[in-house]
């Protein structure tokens, strides 16, 4: 009775995915209660449950016996169900050398592992019994079989099922089967076993972007603000073409920032005497500083976040200071970590703590220097003014399941708060959504009649080399549900040629009925 309930107990430590407790407990037990190889037995499994497949085989190697009390089909379905297949082979393995029936767990390794031949004549040598009771799953596993066999299998899949990318077994690399998105960083986790991974994109809105960006260079996130999964992630960048530039390239945020200025000086408890007369350049430090255009009598924050006034905000920079500005800036993950999401990482833009003097102070406000973002942190940003300062860690990988399709790993929403109920955030969206909705706004070209948008635009680089477009929002604007940011590189001005992008993408996003509803 006394080894038998010490071995339950290790048992019970390993299956529910704690080897550190089980090998503290192994090691407080007297020897004399097991058996030797049984007390080997379960410190492979140990080794083997910690994911060191290498010393948990050679403790098993020099085993004489199995231990009849390890409940091993326990062990073998926990390494199936957790799609722990090289653990599942050297168990499978060892069991079978003692003479185990463990031949359907032989079938599901050989067919995990990529190892289809002969798979089918092993379906064929189970006993009827055995047919009967796994009827499901050898049908499940002769169909992946049989892709295997023909060299690719598709593993990546969208939200609603549809193929994102597929494994080329001779090549061993991913191949998209959708545009502007790269999955090699999904090939190191498929080298261990068939794994299929169900996105948060939907490759119906990956292909409308796609084709966007026909004639442009740039990125694109599409955010849903219910759990922060990424719908669209899109890259077609100049100057890192191949990779997931929406997720790590990054650069001047130009006049998009300006939101965040707009919310620090409100947040400090300041407040601008209105009317602002805007004479189009203001001289600081024996430097002039530009605007745009002379934007004469302003007379409001909304008004001036619409017309995009450099003057306004450069002020507004000013009185908040650099430190209030800075440490605002940082709780919106400015100089903060990426993102993970499991093996994937989703890069936040920095800011300079050190900026010399008002003038590099009033550029830093607007968004022209000291300061970069990512196109991934910038419909973060949004994503947060949207909902009062709370909001979803972006994330992409929704679920993970084995090779008999079970899920093995559900995504937890992660919520995240930043001045959360903060007063201002409202009158911000207010100034965002003037900027589509006013006649006068830097976004008005980008207005539809079905959906009302909440957006900044900001123009970055120079006339001779190309300006890029930034723009970045949500919508819709009364009830936000998705968050958005574009970059295109050279593309043109935000208010002409990001505006027309913006409201060709609308149009083309609620183009599908079940967008619409």
């Amino acid at each position: 009775f006394s080894e038998a309930h010490k071995i339950k107990e290790v048992q019970a430590q390993l299956l529910a995915g704690k080897p550190t407790e089980a090998l503290a407990l192994l090691d407080r037990i007297e020897d004399s209660i097991f058996h030797p190889d049984t007390k080997t037995e379960l410190q492979a499994l140990v080794h083997l449950v910690n994911g060191e497949p290498a010393p948990g085989e050679k403790l098993l190697a020099g085993l004489t016996r199995y231990s009849t009390q390890v409940d091993s089909r326990d062990f073998l379905d926990y390494f199936l169900d957790n799609a722990r297949y090289r653990e599942l082979k050297i168990y499978t393995d060892y069991l079978q050398a003692k003479g185990e029936d463990v031949q359907y767990y032989s079938i599901l390794y050989r067919t995990a592992l990529f190892e289809p031949g002969g798979t089918l004549a092993l379906i064929d040598n189970l006993d009827v019994s055995r047919k009967k009771q796994y009827q499901k799953a050898l049908r499940i596993i002769a169909r992946a079989g049989e892709e295997l066999k023909t060299g690719r299998i598709n593993y990546i899949f969208d939200v609603n099922g549809k193929p994102l990318a597929a494994y080329d077994l001779k090549k061993k690399t991913t191949i998209p089967l959708v545009p502007g998105i790269d999955f090699d960083s999904f090939n190191a986790h498929f080298h261990n076993g068939l794994k299929y991974y169900i996105l948060t994109l939907d490759r119906d809105i990956q292909e409308k972007v796609h084709a966007l960006f026909t004639g442009y260079h740039g990125s694109f996130i599409l955010l849903d603000l219910k759990d922060g999964g990424l719908v669209s992630a899109y890259s077609k960048s100049r100057s890192f073409p191949g990779v997931n530039a929406a997720f790590s390239e990054s650069y001047a945020p130009a006049s998009t920032i300006k939101i965040l200025t707009l919310l620090a000086f409100l947040s400090a408890g300041k407040e601008l005497s209105w009317p602002f007369n805007c004479p189009g350049k203001i001289d600081l430090e024996r430097k002039t500083f530009y605007d745009w255009r002379a934007h004469g009598i302003i007379d409001s924050y909304s008004r001036a976040l619409a017309l995009s006034c450099n003057l306004v905000f450069a002020r507004l920079g000013q009185e908040v200071g650099l430190p209030g500005l800075v440490s605002y800036l940082e709780q919106f993950y400015f100089n903060a970590p990426p993102f993970k999401d499991l093996f994937l990482e989703f890069k936040t833009g920095t800011v300079s703590r050190q900026v010399p003097g008002k003038f590099q102070l009033a550029r830093l406000a607007v968004g022209l220097s000291g300061i970069t973002v990512t196109t991934l942190h910038s419909a973060l940003i949004s994503a947060l003014v949207a909902q009062d300062g709370s909001g979803y860690a972006p994330y992409l990988v929704k679920n993970m399941k084995n090779i008999l399709e079970v899920s093995f790993y559900n995504h937890e929403a992660r919520l995240l708060a930043v001045l959360k109920d903060n007063p201002a955030f409202p009158r911000v969206r207010e100034g965002m959504q003037a900027v589509i909705e006013s006649p006068e706004g830097t976004g008005r070209r980008a207005r539809v009649e079905f959906v009302q948008v909440a957006a900044k635009t900001g123009t970055a680089g120079e006339i001779k080399t190309g300006y890029d477009a930034i723009i970045t929002g949500f919508f819709p604007a009364n009830r936000p549900r998705y968050a958005f940011a574009f970059i295109l590189q050279q593309g043109g001005r935000a208010e002409n040629e990001g505006a027309a992008f913006l409201k060709d993408f609308l149009i083309s996003f609620f183009a599908d009925p079940a967008n619409k509803n």
